[in-house]
């Protein structure tokens, strides 16, 4: 009887891997591992319980678990680097999960992934995208960060060249700038872009022009990428953001204001124009046109919004500094119906407070 239960746990794993079908849905992919789960079970030491082990690893979502099974079993004689090329499939799948976090950490992966590549059979390590992947590895990884920036311009001069190997280069250059603390070199890539930037070139630097701790360049960046997005109205309007609010904190309120009034007409539906404009204008002391751009703002979003407390508190502070400091009675009414949302806005709202004495505010 056991027997039987074996060979046909065997079969019926068999049988869904062989299916064209097996992977291509999450309800065939599921069924593929409940087969090879208790193909394993009842055959262990079955030769081709190999294969099921390698689907179970390439099937699991903890990356770690997987690489652990796979360093449990050997490839066969007669398929050498099979378990090799699981191995760099899992790392790869976990690599591209984990690239575009915010502060993710990448280096151990990346030295286990250029381990796994080494060993690689030579028809696997001759295949494209796993030559693309491994230019990436290298990029976070490898001692000599000016050798894989030559690597990689060879590589972007080869034939067939695809829009995504295009997107694992510059990711790929970007890591490697920071690595050499130069990312002005980054600017060169925006510089021969042409007139317009392609979408996911510019999708990868809005976060790491954010990152940059040198101000002045990210103002740098933020200035020649908004000309070059025209075609991309919501990265342009980002860039453009980000410029007037590294203005603002260099004390560039000016320039800043001009920017935003700019940005308003360009885009009169976003808060966050009326944002900047009430906060540019504040700081040029133009505070009847802060009063009303931070109104814009207050109006249309409820107080369990932050930027709602902002702009409140923004507008009484301008009010109770004024020449007629009893108009920020009214909005001291509408506050004081209010939780403030944080110790910090409450200390604010306390301090603008405590400057009036509005009878209607107990």
């Amino acid at each position: 009887m056991l027997e039987l239960e074996r060979a046909a746990a065997k079969l019926a794993y068999v049988a869904r891997a062989k299916r064209p079908d097996a992977k291509s849905t999450g309800g065939s992919r599921a069924e593929l591992k409940a087969a090879a789960q208790r193909f394993i079970k009842l055959n262990p030491a079955d030769p081709d319980a190999l294969g099921a082990r390698v689907t179970l690893a390439q099937s699991a979502g903890d990356t770690a678990g997987a690489l652990k099974l796979l360093s449990q079993i050997k490839s066969p004689a007669g398929a050498a680097g099979s378990v090799e090329t699981s191995r760099f499939y899992v790392i790869a799948r976990e690599f591209a999960k984990q690239a575009n976090r915010p502060g993710a950490q990448l280096d151990a992966l990346a030295r286990d992934g250029l381990k796994v590549w080494a060993a690689l059979p030579e028809e696997q390590r001759k295949n494209k995208q796993n030559l693309v992947f491994s230019l990436q590895l290298r990029a976070v990884a490898d001692s000599d960060p000016a050798a894989v920036l030559q690597a990689i311009a060879l590589a972007e001069q080869q034939p067939g060249v695809s829009v995504n190997d295009q997107r694992v280069y510059f990711w790929s250059r970007l890591r490697l700038y920071d690595r050499q603390n130069a990312p002005r070199l980054a600017l060169g890539q925006v510089e021969a872009a042409g007139a317009a930037v392609p979408a996911w070139m510019a999708e990868q630097l809005y976060p790491w022009v954010k990152q940059l701790k040198d101000t002045a360049l990210q103002a740098e960046f933020a200035a020649a990428l908004a000309p070059k997005l025209k075609a991309l109205p919501e990265m342009e309007r980002r860039f453009r953001l980000l410029h007037i609010e590294l203005l603002l904190a260099d004390g560039q309120g000016e320039a800043a204001y001009t920017g935003s009034r700019a940005l308003v007409a360009d885009y009169p539906k976003t808060g966050d124009g009326y944002r900047m404009l009430a906060r540019s204008a504040q700081q040029t002391k133009r505070l009847i046109e802060a009063d009303n751009a931070w109104a814009i703002i207050t109006k249309k979003v409820p107080p369990s919004f932050p930027i709602w407390w902002d702009g409140m508190l923004s507008r009484i502070e301008i009010r109770a500094g004024s020449t007629r400091p009893e108009s920020a009675c009214e909005l001291v009414v509408k506050v004081a119906r209010q939780k403030a949302p944080d110790a910090a806005t409450e200390k604010r709202w306390q301090a603008a407070r405590s400057r009036l004495k509005c009878a209607t505010a107990s």
